[in-house]
């Protein structure tokens, strides 16, 4: 059956498979293979789509969004079925309820959601700047909420197939991407461990020409009567700076802003494009991360290791070109590193994670493959059929307990003897071989049958019963008669009956 990867973006999450044929292809939902990781609670339900975004663009109650800073930081939470809930529970609630069931319903029909969580189809890859921290919190609400027993997902380690997807004749190299905001520098070397070091320059990672763009609407916000700081307007107004940016081709920018935690709603901007040109300053932005960059490259000893760009700082020219123009040694991602990267996750499906809870998850599916070649020549190892003869060991112990009724088998042979019984001497003798079987029936009257074997002893005591008259003796014989034919283990018995 064929596998789901979950590959975890920075403002999305997207489905994955490969066909018959080794071919990677996407898998649908609602008719994308790309879920923004934006929510909307709507009476009980979570939705988790493009309405869900749009929504949080708009400001809606009950709309959430910047994932990657809400989660594990449990400051946010949402009510349902009149409980509280925190933000970490959103992403699992939608998987499980909304996402899993659709995509089984259109890629694996006959696969029940019971099923799929035993299946180990699941694999899960995320993007390089995620945290090991953030990816536990993931991981968590897998199992925890959703319900996926352990050792049923794959945990795909970014630079391992990273490093199966980068041709750079050097023991290490050095990658820069842009998430978040931030710019993320790494060390990555060519061999495990892979990740060998990382640094985060904050707030300089998008289009240097966003931060003047959000320093004019903060300034606006203000001079309408928000009393919020700049700092803190920036962050709020983030996603408009973005959409202004994307307006500066034209000469008028006309934009409404709707957000009730800036104080000012709605907030109109009607400007020309002159009033943003006229403060850019890229190279106050790109001297701070040179500065930055080169520290980092000292601390590592990387200075003259390739630098290898890629994710979304190749979409912005300004960092592209900025990097090709300082250093030398930039190889910028190929335009087919993403699709090849996903068919490396699923080719390289023993990669784990090993800040994870699930480090050994993906191992269980590889480690099964080595037993079922090794079995053959495990033919010798099976050669320990000496197995069975503990079993062999334990049924002689058992033999002499159980066999031990047996000893009446020999009684039967000593059946056809009572014929001859006026051999009552002979009689005798068996009786003390079956004397260890009278103790337990001693609590029956029979007791006064075992009299007889002691008896022996006391051979004379025959001889005064003689005298007085011999009819005593049988008559006790025959009251003792009865008690015997129930035990039937005596052959004893029998006889006086034919004495008659």
């Amino acid at each position: 059956m064929e596998p789901l990867l979950l590959y975890f973006r920075e403002s999305s999450l997207e489905l994955w498979s490969v066909d018959s044929n080794g071919r990677l292809k996407p898998v649908l939902f609602q008719s994308s293979n790309k879920i923004p990781l934006n929510f909307l609670v709507s009476g009980e339900q979570i939705l988790m789509d493009s309405y869900a975004k749009e929504a949080y663009y708009k400001n809606e109650v009950g709309a959430f969004g910047d994932f990657w800073t809400n989660t594990g930081a449990k400051k946010k939470e949402y009510q349902r079925f009149g409980i509280q809930h925190s933000f970490d529970t959103l992403l699992p609630y939608a998987l499980k309820e909304s996402i899993f069931p659709a995509v089984l319903r259109s890629t694996y029909p006959s696969l029940n959601f019971a099923d799929f969580l035993q299946s180990n189809l699941l694999f899960v890859l995320y993007d390089s700047f995620i945290d090991v921290e953030l990816r536990e919190v993931i991981n968590n609400g897998f199992f925890e909420t959703i319900g996926f027993s352990p050792g049923s997902i794959s945990i795909v380690d970014f630079w391992e197939i990273f490093n199966t997807n980068v041709h750079v004749n050097s023991e290490s190299i050095v990658a820069v991407n842009a998430s978040l905001g931030n710019i993320y520098l790494h060390v990555v070397g060519r061999t495990h461990p892979y990740h060998l070091s990382k640094k985060i320059i904050e707030g300089k990672g998008r289009d240097p020409r966003l931060d003047t763009v959000l320093d004019f609407i903060a300034e606006a916000a203000v001079t309408e009567g928000s009393q919020m700081s700049v700092s803190l307007l920036k962050k709020e107004l983030t996603n408009d700076g973005e959409i202004i940016l994307s307006m500066l081709g034209n000469n008028r920018i006309r934009h409404s802003i709707s957000n009730r935690n800036i104080d000012v709603n709605p907030l109109e901007l009607n400007f020309h494009k002159s009033v943003i040109e006229g403060r850019l300053n890229n190279n106050q932005v790109l001297n701070l991360v040179r500065n930055e960059f080169d520290l980092f490259r000292r601390a590592n000893s990387a200075e003259s290791i390739p630098i290898y760009l890629l994710g979304e700082i190749i979409n912005q020219e300004s960092f592209k070109e900025f990097f090709r123009s300082t250093y030398s040694g930039v190889v910028v991602q190929q335009a087919n590193f993403e699709e090849t990267l996903i068919l490396n996750a699923f080719k390289n499906k023993s990669s784990v994670d090993s800040g994870n809870r699930s480090t050994g998850f993906s191992q269980a599916p590889s480690a099964s493959i080595p037993p079922l070649t090794s079995a053959p020549t495990g033919a010798k190892p099976p050669v320990l059929a000496p197995m069975p003869t503990p079993p062999v060991r334990q049924v002689p112990p058992t033999a002499p307990q159980v066999k031990a009724p047996p000893a009446p088998a020999p009684a039967p042979k000593a059946a056809p003897l009572p014929p001859p019984v006026v051999k009552a001497p002979p009689a005798p003798t068996p009786p003390p071989k079956a004397a260890p079987l009278p103790p337990p029936p001693v609590k029956k009257p029979v007791a006064a049958p075992p009299a007889p074997a002691a008896p022996p002893k006391p051979a004379p005591m025959p001889p005064p019963v003689a005298k007085p008259a011999a009819a005593p003796p049988p008559l006790p014989v025959k009251k003792a008669g009865p008690p015997p034919p129930p035990p039937k283990k005596t052959p004893p018995p029998p006889p006086p009956p034919r004495i008659k």
